[in-house]
């Protein structure tokens, strides 16, 4: 009996500690809507485990500011539109940004 009670609470505390975030999906797609657009020698670039990750509004909003030196376009900002991705630039970027977002994460970590 002891051994089941031990068994069921490993399982239970294994399932709540890979649960990841509401927002899992959303990122995992909005991360390879990234990559897709990467090229030449960042084409191999795995952008979760190299950028900041935000989003607002309960997943209206996502941005990727990827921390890699010389990249010449190092952030992506979306609005999703009906489960499309809609890039923003300028001054929406600045309005997001002013807003404290939902879900933070830094290099495949939440923060």
């Amino acid at each position: 009996m002891k051994g089941k009670v031990f068994f069921l609470v490993c399982l239970f505390l294994l399932l709540v500690g890979c649960g990841g975030s509401e927002y899992e999906d959303l990122i995992e797609s909005t991360v390879n809507e990234v990559e897709s657009s990467l090229v030449g020698s960042y084409e191999d670039l795995n952008v979760r485990e190299n950028a900041y990750i935000y989003v607002w509004d309960n997943g209206r909003y996502i941005g990727v500011s990827l921390d890699v030196e010389g990249m010449s376009q190092p952030d992506y900002f979306y609005e999703i539109v009906e489960g499309d991705y809609e890039a923003i630039r300028g001054y929406e970027i600045d309005q997001l940004m002013e807003k404290e977002p939902d879900y933070r994460e830094q290099f495949g970590e939440e923060i």
